[in-house]
């Protein structure tokens, strides 16, 4: 019997459909875009430049080509352009602006914590109450107090005199 070699398995992953050339300058994401913006965009899309797209479709100094290029790659119907040319939805569109504006915001901060919470909920499906419920036993146990207790709030010492069933205080005197 004479051995056989055995090929390898080879899997192969289909790429995301992608728009034709003619296709894509038909959209209205394309048609939308100035002259200079459609020669700005082949030329990035060809590159990945963004400044040296600037300075091929823009009259701008070199002082100035950072800002510019900025700019243009901000614009709503560039950024719509190229978005429709990669192939990605709304969605995904959505979420790398708020993955924008995650990066930017300071750590621990409000608006951080309302990104994060808004990334969550359409990242993994979770409603609002599923979302407080996973905060609720990701946080520090509440404090509880006893008549009597000793407890600061703005640098002033007080003493409990009433708390409620929950140990919350509800009266106290301020201790000198």
């Amino acid at each position: 019997m004479a051995a056989t070699r055995e090929e390898p398995i080879s899997a192969t992953i289909e790429p995301t459909p992608r728009l034709t050339w003619i296709e894509f300058e038909k959209s209205p994401e394309y048609r939308h875009l100035s002259r200079k913006q459609k020669l700005w965009l082949i030329f990035f899309l060809a590159t990945g430049d963004a400044i040296a797209a600037t300075k091929s479709a823009f009259d701008a100094k070199p002082a100035n080509l950072r800002s510019v290029a900025w700019k243009v790659e901000r614009n709503d119907y560039v950024r719509s352009a190229i978005a429709k040319w990669r192939g990605q939805s709304e969605r995904d569109k959505f979420l790398a602006e708020l993955q924008a504006a995650l990066d930017k915001c300071e750590p621990g901060s409000v608006a951080q914590a309302r990104n994060l919470s808004l990334m969550a909920r359409l990242k993994f499906g979770l409603n609002e109450e599923e979302e407080k419920d996973a905060s609720k036993s990701a946080q520090e146990p509440e404090l509880k107090f006893a008549v009597g207790d000793i407890c600061v709030q703005d640098g002033v010492r007080y003493r409990v005199t009433s708390v409620d069933e929950h140990g919350k205080p509800l009266a106290a005197d301020e201790v000198i």
